[in-house]
């Protein structure tokens, strides 16, 4: 009779994993296995339970991988290494003495138990560093004799004794499920005293949710005594657990997430029927590894979340000071911006009066007059009636200004210039007070964004500590020193800083097959589709075709659009005609051209995260696919400093806790200004 009991949601099943089963362990090891031959680099303790091992699979900062082992749990390479302390205790000193440099020769799980072993070789001897994840766990070093050279901790029990000196014995172990035959399965059922799904999960040690499994694929009673199976439903059983068990065996994981209501239940190296039911949803992996990673990676963080105290009042009070500060700097500018406005107004309202006063003063100086003597003509002028409406508030003759009163209001003039260019004095000086306040306006706003977050900025330090941050990994390229982007089909585009690098790009590194790109306006970059021999897509031509005008003058200049042409290889050339010069950077094209008109002048400022971690800049579409991060701008007038300032900002507030690092890190401002286009720029949404 088939078992009635389900794992449906609701069930303890649902209940957060905690800890690694034997099952994962096997899938995590599998994956391992693919880094023998690696070296060991250094070994960090990270609390008490917790060891991670830095080691080399090739050269270069892209080979470095961190396995975490948090004994009594879990075991995984991990992209978050946590941030290495300042004093590392004896232990990992030891470790590091020990084992750096050690080639990696074998990982293996003995036994089918909880337990993974890394088999090490340095100078002709081999070790084993061993970590026990079963509760309580330990984490030791042994020598090639099997002898404990040092335990991260000292423990006994009953049978044995986890000391430095002490060989090491491993605990009791149940029958491996991926080894044994059907006699073995056999004769457990027939000496336990339990039932059918309790002997699985002990002497299996499968535990409750792969005991579960075998009879959710079974038509067998889960309940009945195990003592009393039949050859035939054994045979049943063993070839059910047969095939729970095959994507280990022949190494096909489909490794993955399982969330019930956007919330993390478990980890798995392949499904399982337990997990089939609609509440359960399902995020996959490409490794085991890296499920494991984000799993306990996520739990660390909602756990780390619930710790992370808000800030201070002393904190808050800081950022409120600053945001009064600069809502009365916007107010300020505002009124300022106002009052130059009014006044040149006020000059055109009183053109005859103004143009009276300015025409008086020129003509008595170029008579030879003194000051004084001016002074005695704009007297004459009062006696007429003009003080009625104007009032003459002083002379600067080394300046060569008039300071008169209209209604209240005090208007400098310039007796050198017309009265419209004084008039337009006024109006130029309140753009440079509308620009400042709309700068001000939006640092105000970044700063109550801070205050509604309860000032995040002010205890990322505090998030560090408790968060694991993603690793960064960056790489050098040949590349790095020009402009460069990949299309959404993966192509390298390549474009010119200077005329240098237009005429290093062009004698260099055009070859067979690549596409020469530029702009009909003045004062472009030189741009490169590096093909390899492949056919382009009417999107890699499109995506090359806005990034060269997007990185030419026209973004300078403010338009929107701009025209671009494309011509194969071999139509570019450094020879000029007969009679003509080539200057650095220029080229003839002969043939026809393939032009792209009305290109849009949009870029995207991307953080890419995958392998290796990188600030990319280029078309939207092109950096939307490749990049986790992205924050797209337009031409505008906004500066190159304070544009990178906000597009920073923008990257700490959609990246994820973990990220952190990696904005302030790759995305420092300053790295950010360089890679954005010339000229000012404003934000899209």
């Amino acid at each position: 009779m088939k078992s009635t009991t389900l794992i449906t949601p609701g069930t303890k099943l649902c209940a957060m994993k905690e800890a690694m089963s034997n099952p994962d362990i096997a899938a995590v090891v599998l994956e391992l296995r693919s880094f023998i031959g690696a070296r060991i680099d250094k070994s960090y303790q990270h609390g008490t339970n917790t060891i991670r091992i830095r080691f080399r699979s090739s050269y270069g900062e892209e080979g470095l991988r961190d396995l975490i082992i948090e004994t009594g749990k879990r075991v995984h390479l991990t992209s978050y290494p946590p941030q290495s302390p300042k004093l590392p205790p004896s232990f990992p000193m030891f470790l590091r003495k020990h084992t750096k440099g050690a080639r990696i020769v074998d990982v293996r799980q003995p036994h089918f138990d909880r337990i993974l072993e890394i088999e090490l070789e340095r100078g002709g001897e081999h070790m084993v560093l061993l970590a026990e994840l079963f509760d309580p766990g330990n984490l030791m070093l042994l020598d090639q004799d099997q002898r404990i050279m040092l335990p991260m901790r000292t423990m006994h029990f009953r049978d044995r004794v986890i000391k430095r000196g002490e060989v090491y014995h491993y605990p009791e172990s149940g029958i491996n499920p991926l080894a044994m035959d059907e006699n073995e399965l056999f004769e457990l059922f027939k000496r336990s005293k339990r039932d059918l799904v309790r002997t699985i999960a002990v002497g299996l040690k499968i535990g409750s949710l792969y005991a579960e499994e075998v009879f959710l694929r079974c038509e067998l009673d889960k309940n009945m005594q195990a003592s009393t199976i039949s050859h035939e439903e054994a045979a049943i059983i063993y070839r059910t657990i047969n095939e729970i068990f095959d994507p280990i065996r022949k190494g096909e994981l489909k490794p993955h997430i399982v969330r019930r209501d956007d919330e993390m239940v478990d980890v798995l190296p392949f499904e399982l029927v337990g997990y089939a039911d609609e509440a359960f949803r399902k995020e996959y992996f490409d490794s085991f590894n890296i499920a494991l990673d984000e799993y306990y990676t996520r739990k660390a963080l909602l756990e780390g979340s619930g710790r992370v105290e808000t800030v201070t009042d002393r904190r808050l009070s800081r950022i409120e000071r600053i945001m009064r500060q600069q809502e009365e700097a916007v107010s300020r500018f505002r009124e300022e911006e106002d009052l130059c406005i009014k006044k040149g107004e006020m000059i055109y309202a009183n053109y005859g009066l103004i143009d009276e006063i300015l025409s008086a003063i020129r003509g008595a100086i170029e008579k030879g007059y003194s000051w004084q003597d001016i002074s005695e003509i704009i007297e004459s002028a009062r006696s007429r009636g003009i003080e009625s409406a104007m009032v003459i508030k002083g002379l600067d003759g080394s300046r060569k200004t008039v300071l008169i009163e209209l209604d209240g209001v005090e208007l400098e003039l310039d007796i050198r210039l017309t009265l419209e260019q004084n008039a337009k004095l006024y109006y130029d000086r309140s753009k440079v007070l509308r620009s400042k306040r709309n700068g001000a306006m939006r640092a105000l706003e970044e700063t109550r964004l801070r205050l509604k977050r309860g000032g995040e900025e002010e205890v990322e330090d505090v998030v560090d500590t408790k968060v694991p941050q993603r690793r960064v990994r960056q790489k050098k390229h040949w590349y790095d020193r020009f402009r460069w982007f990949k299309t959404s089909n993966g192509f390298l585009v390549l474009g010119g800083r200077d005329a240098k690098g237009n005429e290093e790009l062009v004698r260099k590194y055009l070859e067979k097959g690549d596409l020469f790109f530029h702009t009909t306006y003045p004062a472009a970059p030189v741009v490169i589709l590096k093909l390899g021999g492949d056919k382009p897509s009417d999107t890699d031509i499109e995506e090359a075709s806005q990034f060269a005008v997007s990185f030419s003058s026209l973004w300078k200049d403010g338009f929107a659009a701009g025209d671009c042409y494309w011509v194969r290889h071999d139509q570019v050339s450094k020879t000029p005609e007969h009679g003509e010069y080539l200057p650095t950077g220029a080229f003839v094209i002969r043939g026809e051209r393939n032009f792209r008109k009305n290109t849009p002048l949009l870029c995207s400022i991307g953080i890419e995260i995958s392998d290796e971690t990188q600030l990319i800049a280029g078309p939207p579409s092109a950096v939307k696919k490749w990049c986790r991060y992205v924050v797209e701008i337009r031409p505008g007038k906004i500066g190159h400093n304070e544009i990178a300032r906000m597009i920073h900002a923008r990257f700490l507030e959609i990246a994820d806790l973990e990220d952190k690092r990696i904005v302030r890190e790759v995305a420092h401002p300053s790295k950010i200004a360089h890679v954005l286009p010339p000229g000012g720029s404003e934000l899209v949404g």
